[in-house]
């Protein structure tokens, strides 16, 4: 629906299509931003009330090129 909006605008003037563009990809930035944060306090509450542990970062590094080998 937002799509066709701005396919229809493109038609009538590439400058408000490029806006209208411009403003959905910010939109979805934020709502990305706005849910990893989200999701960063999840697994941070979950681990101080002990139900996740951390994992080393070299450790798991270690793991991933183990794993996919260049």
């Amino acid at each position: 629906m937002v799509e066709e909006e701005a396919h229809r605008r493109a038609m009538e003037s590439g400058g408000e299509a490029d806006e209208l563009i411009a403003e959905l990809r910010a939109r979805r930035e934020a709502d990305v931003e706005a849910a990893w944060a989200e999701e960063a306090h999840r697994r941070w509450k979950a681990y101080q009330r002990g139900e996740e542990e951390m994992l080393d970062f070299d450790d798991v590094m270690a793991g991933i090129r183990a794993t996919f080998p260049r």
